[in-house]
C-alpha cells in the first residue's frame, strides 16, 4: 500500500506527542491527545518556569496547583503573593502565612545576612568578595527602589556605601567577619542607617547630597512603613511552606517594589543555605518589579 509522508511518519518510534515523566507532576492536559502532561523539573536542564496569560486566564489557580503538587513531593515552597490569594490556604495546610503590612509587626531586616556560607568557585576556593560586599550591593539596589533619583547620583551612591560600611562597623561587622557566629539581633536596622546619615550630615558637609534620600527614609524608620521594615528579623523560616503576603501594600507601588525585592534577597540567602535541599520560589505578579528606569530589581529576580 502506498503511504504519504505524514502517514508513514506515524510508524516511526520517534513520533511521540506526549510529555510524561514517571516521577513528574501534572502540568495540565495535552490538547492533541487529551492525555495528562507530567513533567519532572529535576530532570530538566533548567527548572525555571514562566507563566503568562491574560487577566483572569487562570495563572494563579495553575500556580497553586503546581506548588501543592511539588510540596507533596517534598519540595520546600516559598511564595511571594502580592494579591493575597495563597496565605489562608497555606495556613490551613500547616504552612506559614507572613503578612508584610504597615499594620503588623512581621519584619524582614534588609541588613541581615542570612546565609553565612561564603561563595566558592568551581575548585572550592572562596571568592574574593565577602558576604558584606554582596549585602551592601543589594542594599544599594533596594534603596534605588525607594529613591529613584539616587541611581543617577554617583556621588550620593558612593557616600551611601561609606555610610553603610560605618553602620555595620558600629555593630562590629567588617569585611572579615565570620557571620556564622551572628544572630539576628547583631545586625543594624533601618533606624541605625537613618540616625547615622543624620549625624554625618550635621557634622560633615560632604554628606549633604544624601539629604533627599534621608527624607525618603523617614516613612521606613518612624513613619507609616516602619512596622514592615524597621527592626530585627522576627519571621520563622523553618516551615517548608511559607507565603509572603503583600496584599496590604497593593496601593503603594514603590513600597510594594521595595518589599518584594527585600523578600527576594531574603529568600536568596534562605535557598542557598542548603543546596542539597530542593527549594522552589513562586513569584506571582512578577511584573511589579519591572521598571525600565530601574532594571536592577528584575535583573536580580532573573539571577
Amino acid at each position: 500500500r502506498n503511504f504519504d509522508s505524514e502517514s508513514i511518519s506515524a510508524l516511526f518510534p520517534f513520533d511521540e506527542c506526549e510529555i510524561v515523566s514517571e516521577k513528574g507532576i501534572i502540568k495540565g492536559k495535552n490538547l492533541k491527545t487529551n492525555s495528562i502532561v507530567l513533567v519532572d523539573h529535576d530532570e530538566l536542564l533548567n527548572r525555571n518556569e514562566v507563566v503568562i496569560a491574560t487577566s483572569g486566564g487562570g495563572k494563579s489557580t495553575y500556580l497553586f496547583g503546581d506548588m501543592m503538587r511539588r510540596w507533596m513531593q517534598g519540595t520546600t515552597i516559598r511564595i511571594v503573593d502580592p494579591k493575597g490569594e495563597f496565605g489562608e490556604k497555606a495556613r490551613k495546610l500547616g504552612g506559614e502565612w507572613i503578612k508584610i503590612s504597615p499594620m503588623n509587626d512581621n519584619v524582614i531586616n534588609p541588613f541581615e545576612i542570612m546565609n553565612a556560607t561564603i561563595a566558592t568557585d568551581e575548585s572550592g576556593q572562596p571568592l574574593e568578595a565577602s558576604l558584606l560586599h554582596q549585602k551592601i550591593s543589594r542594599l544599594k539596589t533596594m534603596f534605588t527602589l525607594m529613591y529613584k533619583d539616587l541611581k543617577e547620583q554617583q556621588v550620593g551612591m558612593a557616600l551611601l556605601e561609606k555610610v553603610l560600611v560605618e553602620v555595620y562597623r558600629d555593630k562590629g561587622i567588617t569585611w572579615d567577619t565570620n557571620f556564622k557566629t551572628k544572630q539576628s539581633s547583631d545586625y543594624p536596622t533601618m533606624k541605625d542607617l537613618y540616625q547615622k546619615i543624620d549625624l554625618l550630615m550635621n557634622t560633615e558637609e560632604q554628606y549633604t547630597p544624601l539629604a533627599g534620600f534621608y527624607q525618603v527614609l523617614y516613612p521606613y524608620v518612624e513613619g507609616s512603613y516602619s512596622k514592615a521594615f524597621n527592626g530585627i528579623t522576627n519571621v520563622d523560616l523553618s516551615n517548608d511552606l511559607i507565603v509572603f503576603d503583600l496584599f496590604d501594600l497593593r496601593n503603594e507601588g514603590d513600597l510594594q517594589q521595595v518589599a518584594m525585592y527585600n523578600i527576594l534577597t531574603f529568600l536568596w540567602d534562605d535557598v542557598t543555605m542548603d543546596k542539597k535541599k530542593i527549594h522552589q520560589i513562586f513569584v506571582d505578579e512578577a511584573h511589579i518589579l519591572s521598571d525600565p528606569k530601574n532594571p536592577l530589581a528584575m535583573e536580580f529576580l532573573a539571577s
